[in-house]
């Protein structure tokens, strides 16, 4: 039997610089191509976010505009005694979500202060006052020449009048900071963290 043994020549590939050429422009091409879907998809999604931009910048003027009036106006200071004067802006935020500003909402259906919400006891404090003030001017009805308890009236009237005022104050402070959160709110939405173009989204 007769065995026919096959030489196998072993060969050397050698690349040449077209080989090289090639690789970079295949390579390139794909980065070529991912690069285009990604600017596709980001220009979908730019597509996508315009009206919800735009709805934000309208709420943010309206806000503005608000926040301006305030301060020309001192529309704030009015509304110590009568919270319902807040209505003249009732037009003006109808456009902005049912959640937005409900202590404005709320402020605008009362026509006295002491109607709203007490976070701080203000409300106690003046019924505690004008409880013992009450004591106290009885008791001077009684005895009209009572220096002390005239002194006492005083400075019972006085103390009543100054958490009314304090509570005021806080009704004020409490319209104002929900305000300025609303805008904060919109301000910061709209600060978009900018995207590196290596992250994947």
């Amino acid at each position: 039997m007769r065995v026919i043994s096959a030489a196998v020549q072993k060969v050397d590939v050698v690349h040449d610089w077209m080989d090289w050429v090639q690789l970079l422009v295949g390579v390139l091409g794909v980065l070529a191509l991912w690069l285009a879907y990604r600017a596709q998809r980001e220009a979908t999604r730019a597509r996508q976010e315009i009206p919800a931009e735009r709805r934000r910048q309208f709420e943010l003027e309206i806000l503005r505009g608000v926040l301006d009036d305030l301060d020309e106006k001192q529309v704030l200071h009015e509304v110590e005694f009568s919270p319902s004067r807040l209505q003249r802006y009732q037009h003006r935020l109808a456009p902005l979500p049912d959640s937005a500003l409900p202590f404005w909402r709320q402020a605008m259906t009362v026509d006295w202060y002491d109607s709203l919400p007490d976070d701080h006891g203000f409300r106690a404090r003046q019924k505690a006052l004008s409880v013992s003030r009450f004591a106290v001017v009885q008791q001077l009805g009684s005895n009209p020449d009572d220096a002390e308890l005239r002194a006492e009236a005083d400075r019972q009237a006085a103390e009543l009048s100054a958490a009314a005022t304090q509570f005021a104050d806080d009704i004020r402070g409490r319209l104002l900071d929900e305000l300025l959160a609303a805008i904060r709110e919109r301000v910061e939405a709209g600060a978009d963290q900018p995207q590196r173009w290596w992250q994947w989204r």
